[in-house]
């Protein structure tokens, strides 16, 4: 695509060892991946810049989705990822070695929404994809409407309350996460608009099992029985750790609050079937991760990217996400092949599998 030059053989040197990183964490490249070899023309790059969250709970995933997509949508191009592993000041040193690297486009799923800015305008003429993530300064961005959302958990959580004026646990979305926040904010309000009543509010710097747990446990100790109705979680991380509050209070399924969850990974899925949890909401990572490889190859190739809205003045494409409760389970998230029920029923809910017919 361009011209060799002495910059873009050094670049070279660095391509070897980002890709060495992905073989380290993945496992092996396929030869959409490679490196270019004593090819004189070099490949475009794609790095990833992942691992927003500290249990690196999508991080994984992520970086072989998004190796399988290029494949597919960009065969020639080079591909890079990065782990942050949560730590901010270990993103922006990726990013610079990125840079340094001659990276053509970055996909970036920030650790710090205020830090990502920064880490945008650093980059400079070199596009920068934020992934579920909202970076003000972006080239593009892809994720979930936070409005959406919002919307969604609290009509979930309304109607598994069950109740006039219920009392809600909210778990919010980690510091650093601005769209989270978002909808962590639009979610109290249309709470409120319904008729709920938010009995406490936590804003985790990260949002983790254990500061999840933490917080609910808490709180089970300054209210009496019955007072909460709902807990709304900004993630499956902390849903986990509201379960696992309850579970130390020695709180049986039937007398605890219903769990709204903001995310749908496997886990969530079996609280489900456990009644540990009564709504997961679905923002599949998937399709999030084909649009961003397809905006990617639309940068690469100088072609315009549609069908976007305008996000403060950063094009973005939003999913729609949607709930799944045990009802709807084997309807959605089965029939999609984002689980299977081998997956969802073995071990501790192999039992409550038999007894709900699902199989």
């Amino acid at each position: 695509m361009r011209a060799d030059t002495d910059s873009a053989r050094a670049r070279r040197g660095w391509r070897t060892a980002a890709v060495g990183v992905l073989v380290a964490a993945l496992g092996s490249v396929g030869t959409a991946c490679s490196v270019g070899g004593d090819d004189e023309t070099p490949r475009p790059v794609v790095a990833f810049l992942g691992g927003a969250d500290p249990d690196g709970r999508h991080y994984e995933s992520d970086a072989s989705a998004l190796r399988e997509a290029l494949r597919a949508d960009c065969e020639d191009c080079e591909y890079a990822a990065l782990d942050a592993g949560g730590d901010a000041d270990l993103q922006a040193e990726q990013m610079t070695e990125v840079l340094e690297g001659g990276a053509d486009v970055v996909v970036l799923e920030a650790v710090d929404a205020e830090r990502g800015e920064e880490l945008v305008t650093r980059a400079g003429d070199v596009p920068v994809v934020t992934m579920d993530r909202f970076v003000p300064g972006a080239t593009h961005h892809v994720g979930y409407d936070p409005e959406a959302a919002a919307r969604v958990l609290a009509r979930a959580t309304l109607e598994q309350a069950a109740v006039d004026a219920p009392g809600v646990l909210l778990l919010g979305a980690s510091r650093g996460d601005l769209a989270g926040r978002e909808t962590t904010a639009a979610t109290r309000q249309a709470l409120v608009d319904g008729g709920a009543e938010v009995l406490a509010e936590d804003a985790p710097e990260a949002a983790t099992a254990e500061e999840a747990r933490r917080w609910v446990a808490d709180e089970i100790g300054q209210r009496p029985p019955g007072a909460v109705a709902a807990v709304v979680a900004a993630d499956e991380t902390q849903a986990a750790g509201v379960a696992a509050a309850y579970d130390e209070a020695g709180v049986g399924v039937a007398d605890r609050p219903a769990v709204v969850g903001t995310g749908a990974d496997l886990e969530a899925l079996r609280r489900l079937i456990t009644d540990e949890q009564a709504v997961a909401l679905h923002e599949p990572r998937d399709a999030l991760v084909r649009r961003v490889v397809a905006t990617a190859a639309e940068l690469l190739e100088g072609a315009p990217v549609t069908d976007t809205v305008d996000v403060e003045g950063v094009p973005s494409f939003l999913g729609s996400p949607e709930s799944v409760t045990l009802r709807t389970l084997t309807s959605v998230m089965v029939r999609d092949g984002e689980v299977t029920t081998a997956e969802l029923c073995e071990g501790d809910t192999a039992d409550p599998c038999a007894r709900l017919g699902i199989r």
